[in-house]
Parts: C-alpha cells; structure tokens; sequence
C-alpha cells in the first residue's frame, strides 16, 4: 500500500529479483509492487499480495462478556464471538465446560468472514432461567493456534459502570471527558455526568447526548476552579454504580486574563506576562519609535551642522567687511 516497511535484503541475479523480509509480523501484510526498468522504455511492474498468517484473536471488552435475555421461555438470546485470524478460523462452543450439541434445535450458530474478521453467532431459543443462566464458551482455533472466550448469559438489568474514566482536555469554561462503555444490561443504556466544586450546594448532573456517546464536553464552568466529576450509566431498568468503583475525577479548569473587553487564555500569555500579540504589537512600535528617533538625531545633527555652517560664513563676512573699512 502507502506505508513503508523495513526489509532485509534485495537480492538481484540476472533477470530476476528477490524481495526478502527477515522477523515478519502483521505490519509487512499488503500490497507489493515490484518495478523492471532498462531505461530504454517505460518501466514495468507487477503486484503481489503478502498473507500474513497468525493466531486467532478474540475481542474480549466488557461488551462482548455478557448477554443479557428474559428468561421466561419467550425470547431468544444471540451470543457473539468474534475473533481475527489468518489462516481460516473455525469455532466451538461450551456451556458448563460441556460442548454444546448444534444438532439440538435450541442453539443456532451462524458464523461469517469478512477478510481476516471471523464471527460467530450461537443463538439460545426460548430461553430458560434455570437451564440458560451460566457462563458460555467460544474458543477459536486455527492451526497456529486458539484463544478463548466466556460469555455469561443473564437476566435483562440494570447496566455496569463505565470504566478508565479520564481526561481529554480542558479550558477555562469547559472540561472534556471520556469513558468505556460497561455492560448495557441488555438494554440501551445511556451515559450521565455528576459534578461539584467546594462551593457548591448540590452535585450538578449533566446527561450525555448522543446516547452512544463515550466523550462529551461539560460547559458552563468558571475559570480556575477545582471540580470533581464522576460518570455512571443508566437504562430502563436502573442505574449502574459510578465509573472505576465510585473514583472522583478531579480537574481544575484554566485561568482567563481580560484585557481590553477580551477574554484570553492565561495559556497564550507571553513571558513578560502580556498576551502574546500585545507583546508584538508593542516590539513592533518600540521598533518604530528607535528608528524614528534615529533619523530624528540625524537630521538634528545634520541641521546643527548646517546652522553652525551658515554661522561661520557669516562671521566670516562681517570680518572682512570690518577689514575693508579700516583700509
């Protein structure tokens, strides 16, 4: 493709040309274009495909360990696996460490490729709390090797915090936040910010919009003050606890400098303390007023020169004339 990739060495006999990469990993898969020339006409080339082969790899985030599903006997349940791999990745699934039987007309499994991507899908019909409540197995298998999945099937609830609740930026009126999705409870879940500073009556709420959203920008803050932040989520059912075990993200918001009916960061202020285009403005004129100032002393001088000048002829004439009558 367009990225470029070490290589070890080109090695050229005659008429032909090996390319040889030495430690290949994923990065060296793609596109290769190989180029003839002899520099009598335009150069030829060939393309060519690398494969790169490795283990199978699941995804494994917190939404992809559970499913959640009435138990009343009425509904059907889709547990997904979904795993990268090359060459051809085949699937086995377990429930209770037991194999489960495909031929039994209460699972499914449909399974899918798109490139490297393999999922596959075991759909529980009519499910049972009793028989239906436990922990799910997916491993996928190629022959360089396996990797392994449990997925725990559950009753429609409440979802499960967020997690690696964090910092993306912040100004002097607004913080920018951002989250891992837990568990939705099998239901759309949606995200809600709490806040307060010490001078504070209450906690301030805020709920994130779009509902989907895993970062989201708090406005309305005050400059140069200390707020701490906390993020759970919520669904039809309840609410989760708060992101990485009830943590309190504190943040203080940047300072602002008013100047002339302006509002600027503290973070654009120059080191003489101005802001930093009042401080070229003022380099600028103080350029000016030197230059000014030296054309002002060299026609001040150049002027005193010509004064003294005209001075001196003059004495000299009055000289001359005093001479003249005393002949």
């Amino acid at each position: 493709g367009e990225e470029e990739v070490e290589i070890g060495e080109e090695l050229q006999e005659d008429e032909s040309s090996i390319l040889t990469i030495h430690n290949v990993t994923r990065a060296h898969a793609g596109f290769y274009q190989c180029m003839a020339s002899n520099g009598i006409a335009l150069p030829a080339s060939v393309e060519m495909q690398l494969v790169v082969q490795f283990t199978p790899k699941l995804r494994k985030g917190p939404q992809w360990r559970k499913v959640a599903s009435r138990g009343d006997g009425t509904t059907t349940a889709e547990l997904v696996c979904q795993a990268e791999g090359i060459p051809r990745v085949d699937f086995t699934w377990e429930k209770k460490g037991m194999l489960i039987d495909l031929a039994n007309p209460r699972y499914e499994e449909r399974t899918a490729r798109e490139g490297y991507f393999h999922t596959s899908t075991l759909r529980v019909v009519n499910v049972s709390a009793i028989l239906d409540y436990a922990f799910f197995s997916c491993t996928a298998r190629n022959s360089l090797g396996d990797d392994k999945l449990d997925i725990q099937l559950v009753s429609t609830n409440h979802p499960d915090p967020p997690s690696s609740f964090g910092l993306v930026s912040v100004t002097h009126d607004s913080v920018t936040l951002e989250w891992i999705p837990g568990f939705n409870g099998g239901l759309q879940q949606r995200f809600r910010i709490r806040y307060y500073w010490d001078q504070s009556i209450s906690f301030m709420y805020v709920d994130v919009f779009p509902l989907d959203a895993t970062t989201f920008t708090v406005t309305g803050l005050q400059p140069l003050t200390t707020y701490n932040f906390s993020v759970n989520a919520l669904n039809a059912i309840g609410e989760s606890g708060y992101a990485d075990n009830g943590a309190v993200l504190t943040i203080t918001t940047a300072g602002k400098v008013e100047l002339d009916g302006d509002l600027l960061d503290d973070k654009t202020l120059a080191p003489s303390g101005l802001p930093t285009h009042l401080t070229v403005a003022f380099t600028v004129v103080f350029g000016v007023l030197l230059v000014l100032n030296s054309l002002g002393w060299f026609f001040g001088r150049k002027w005193k020169n010509r004064r003294d000048k005209t001075k001196a002829e003059r004495d000299s004439a009055v000289n001359r004339e005093k001479s003249e009558g005393d002949v």
